[in-house]
């Protein structure tokens, strides 16, 4: 007696319309119904291979799961775009942007997606990682295909001030602040209106742990800025001391760079030097004698 084989639905159905149609691609969730389904790909300015994404959860050195970008066309209409499993794929399931042969149009991409401003307050990962805009350059697909790779990369829009401060003893640290100082100062941020100062986020490790060199990061608006620094630590558990600086002339901090102020201190903030870098470059750990 023959043996009956019994094929699975999915299978019937994949023979009844076509092996294409049940093929798992990129637009497995595509409903449009006309145009070509626009492809994606995207790379931060000065990407670094590492073992971990711990960084790039404030820092943006590269793009990881969970991503989300804003890509907007010529007439502005924008799409967002989430990095899913190594893709780009429509942060709402099914709604590929298509284009069609022959599409002339540009589009710019920016992170984060909901981008609204610098803000006051980045002493945590996330008012960071909110407070630093990545842009590109205007570009057009080829084929289907949008790159934001190469010189149309994600770039700093904005610029990065890191605190590198030495003690005699090991300390706990407790706050970081910046302040535009002089006469019609710049705006640091804009948060809401004119704001001429910022909190910065604690980056060596975590602030209940002692040890002699503090770093400090904050994204500032790029211009003719004279900061003043205030930074707090503590000496046991209940010594707070206090060190402050204010430079003697402005800074003229550009888009796309780190300054990297290095201090040392017994009481009060001695700079030893101001270091210009790009953005995503890591700044020396060594910031002088702290004598």
């Amino acid at each position: 007696m023959m043996n009956k084989q019994i094929l699975p639905l999915g299978l019937l159905l994949c023979m009844a319309f076509s092996l294409s149609a049940c093929s798992a691609t990129d637009h497995d969730d595509d409903t449009t119904t006309s145009g070509i389904p626009l492809e994606i790909e995207a790379e931060v300015q000065g990407t670094q291979p590492r073992a971990t994404d711990t960084d790039a959860v404030y820092d943006k050195k590269a793009f990881v799961e969970g991503d989300v970008i804003a890509i907007t066309d010529g007439s502005n209409s924008t799409y967002n775009y989430q990095y899913i499993s190594g893709k780009w794929k429509p942060a709402v399931s099914g709604s590929y942007h298509t284009i069609s042969s022959g599409n002339a149009a540009t589009y710019t991409g920016s992170y984060p997606s909901d981008f609204s401003s610098v803000q006051s307050d980045q002493t945590t990962r996330e008012g960071f990682r909110n407070s630093n805009p990545l842009k590109t350059l205007a570009t057009s697909p080829s084929g289907n295909l949008l790159s934001f790779t190469g010189e149309k990369n994600f770039a700093p829009q904005a610029a990065k001030i890191t605190i590198i401060v030495t003690y005699i003893e090991d300390r706990t640290p407790v706050s970081a602040t910046i302040a535009a100082t002089g006469t019609n100062a710049a705006n640091l941020c804009n948060t809401s209106g004119n704001e001429h100062a910022v909190k910065c986020l604690y980056t060596a490790g975590a602030t209940s742990t002692a040890t002699s060199t503090h770093n400090w990061e904050c994204i500032v608006l790029p211009g003719n800025h004279t900061p003043g620094f205030t930074i707090v630590s503590k000496i046991g558990d209940t010594t707070e001391k206090t060190g402050t600086f204010t430079a003697s002339q402005a800074i003229e901090m550009k888009a796309g760079y780190n300054y990297v102020f290095s201090f040392s201190t017994s009481n009060d903030l001695i700079l030893n030097s101001v270091t210009v870098l790009p953005f995503t470059d890591a700044p020396s750990q060594d910031a002088g004698s702290a004598s």
